[in-house]
């Protein structure tokens, strides 16, 4: 009798292990890849100014300090008149004082070189104004920032230069750098810029929407001249997925990892639309959830840009293109677009 009970206490924890074997967890395995493709983005001016004005004059202003200005920055194709124009550009760089620095030293060929790294105060900037009216229509200021010095051979020589050249090296690198911004903010670009479009592996229906909007949004756009709203049916599935983020939650459908890779997405094609304040939600939200000690392990998204961009960029480098090296600058999203909404 003890033999026919254990027979069947046996068999029943037997069926119960096969069944509980069949039963697959709702875990779902995630690997993000990514396809990086060319294509052209079209910056369009941050303020438009034709066919309301049709001209613009330049005034400087560096307080007592006499600069070299060379050829004056285009601006959204207007006419550049010395006198009587419709738009007045006032470009100014002044009030320079250096407020920290640190000395650094290196080792080259002939010995010890030596250079300052500093923190520098400053008023720079452009105040576009109408002439007629003497309103301003359009503004860019900075206060300071830092700043690496020449090298040299001895301390007695960077003490020569900081105490006679710095100020006048600086004057120009600023001004340099607003005429550039000039240029940036008040006309059109064309440039070539790399994208990274993200793809989840794993089994699940969402999965496999999410990829078939990232193929026919690469196909879509890849090396051609789009539309702006060619990105907007892709969007619309990206957005629908990511609201439905787990973010504390890693065997979610759609966790911090995918919803990571749902930003990314989103980003590029935001910028291809030009809505750099989406752009802005969604960079934002990246950083809210990508915060703390582990942050420095999930890089904020970010896309490649060619040599001739004069924008805002985390980083700079040379890459292989069409068996040839070109340089790129590394914008993240939200540096990019901050820099076009907060005025």
């Amino acid at each position: 009798m003890k033999t026919i009970k254990k027979f069947l206490c046996n068999k029943r924890t037997t069926l119960i292990l096969l069944i509980l074997l069949s039963i697959k967890p709702l875990v779902f395995s995630q690997k993000i890849s990514e396809d990086k493709f060319w294509t052209n983005f079209t910056k369009s001016p941050n303020i438009t100014l034709t066919p309301t004005y049709q001209t613009y004059s330049i005034e400087y202003d560096f307080g007592n300090m006499a600069v070299k200005v060379g050829d004056p920055p285009k601006v959204q194709g207007l006419e550049f008149k010395k006198n009587d124009a419709d738009l007045l550009l006032k470009i100014y760089v002044k009030g320079i004082y250096v407020e920290n620095k640190k000395l650094n030293e290196t080792k080259a060929r002939n010995g010890m070189r030596y250079y300052y790294s500093l923190s520098y105060k400053a008023e720079y900037g452009y105040d576009l104004v109408e002439n007629k009216t003497g309103k301003t229509i359009y503004s860019f200021e900075r206060a300071g920032g830092p700043y690496d010095t020449r090298d040299f051979e001895s301390r007695s020589d960077l003490e020569t230069y900081m105490q006679n050249a710095l100020i006048g090296d600086l004057t120009k690198a600023l001004l340099s750098y607003t005429q550039k911004k000039v240029d940036y903010d008040l006309s059109e670009h064309n440039y070539e810029v790399r994208l990274a479009a993200s793809k989840i592996e794993g089994e699940s229906d969402a999965y496999k929407d999410i990829n078939k909007a990232t193929e026919e949004f690469k196909n879509a756009i890849s090396g051609k001249k789009i539309s702006k709203g060619t990105p907007a049916p892709y969007i619309q599935v990206w957005e629908k997925h990511l609201s439905k983020a787990d973010w504390g939650n890693k065997k979610s459908q759609i966790n911090k990892k995918v919803a990571n890779a749902l930003i990314n997405n989103l980003c590029a094609a935001y910028l291809l639309m030009e809505d750099y304040t989406n752009m802005k939600e969604k960079s934002s939200l990246f950083e809210k959830n990508n915060s703390g000690i582990l942050a420095s392990l999930t890089a904020s998204p970010s896309f490649e840009i060619d040599g001739s961009y004069t924008g805002p960029s985390s980083g700079y480098h040379t890459i292989i293109k069409n068996s040839r090296p070109v340089n790129v600058y590394t914008p993240t999203f939200i540096e990019f677009s901050s820099d076009l909404i907060e005025k």
